[in-house]
């Protein structure tokens, strides 16, 4: 329960500074959210935890020289933190077929 409440205070992370970083993101929690009504989540919340789960990871393996958000990974690690947030809250979460059969 304490995520739910941390996802009302999330704000846009400050490890991406890069503009098309940015964009990448932008798009994968657009199309998480598309993703997300596809498939009937009717919580908004599993979202915002898939995007707060995403943000988590890229801070923690962001590296400003190093790595810069490719949109096909982006795309990737977006569903994957949504198939993670919905293990997360719902009664009857994702599976795996349908990650791969909406998604990908």
């Amino acid at each position: 329960m304490e995520l739910i409440g941390r996802e009302k205070q999330n704000t846009f992370p400050n490890h991406i500074s890069d503009k098309s970083d940015r964009y990448s993101r932008a798009k994968t929690i657009d199309k998480v959210f598309a993703a997300a009504q596809t498939v009937k989540i009717d919580d908004k919340s599993i979202v915002y935890q898939s995007a707060s789960l995403m943000d988590r990871y890229y801070q923690m393996n962001y590296k400003k020289d190093d790595m810069h958000m490719n949109l096909s990974d982006s795309y990737l690690t977006g569903f994957t933190s949504l198939f993670i947030a919905s293990k997360n809250s719902e009664v009857e979460p994702l599976n795996i077929k349908d990650i791969m059969n909406h998604f990908l």
